[in-house]
């Protein structure tokens, strides 16, 4: 799926739920602020920081809520929380919204989202074959083909 051919709303609070750490933000206009990062198990400091980036958005038509998890425990209980804050569900990558670039691995439904998505900002970026670091939790080392799919990469201790 091309990236730039998807139709997107200018306005999202975006979330990133990590093992450690989950990571919440304001995408506007391609544009990430108001970034906030949170301990994972930290219930009350989703909620607060969640409320306080939806309202600088506004409760307009076009704030919608993307997630991209690779914590189905954790986001077994930020879907509700999102839906009872802003009203409305909240997008998931890999569920609501499709990936966003194909992954070619044996298995890939064990390919976190947060690694396929790292992987096709960078593609978008560079337009052409490259590796992916990240550094978190742990490090992982990606590869993306020259036509944009991911084709998968190692997780080393962080």
């Amino acid at each position: 799926m091309d990236p730039d051919k998807q139709i997107t709303p200018r306005r999202y609070t975006v979330i990133d739920i990590g093992n450690s750490r989950i990571a919440l933000g304001n995408w506007e206009n391609a544009v990430v602020s108001d970034t906030v990062r949170i301990d994972a198990a930290d219930r009350d400091g989703f909620t607060a920081a969640l409320r306080t980036l939806h309202e600088k958005l506004g409760t307009q038509s076009s704030a919608l809520t993307g997630v991209a998890s690779v914590v189905p425990d954790a986001l077994a209980w930020i879907r509700p929380a999102v839906l009872k804050l802003t009203g409305r569900e909240a997008l998931v990558i890999g569920h609501s919204i499709p990936l966003p670039i194909p992954v070619q691995v044996r298995q890939p439904e064990r390919v976190g989202v947060d690694r396929v998505c790292a992987a096709a900002a960078a593609f978008r970026r560079v337009r052409a074959a490259c590796t992916v670091v990240q550094f978190g939790s742990a490090i992982t080392v990606d590869v993306v083909s020259d036509d944009g799919a991911f084709l998968g990469g190692a997780i080393l201790p962080g």
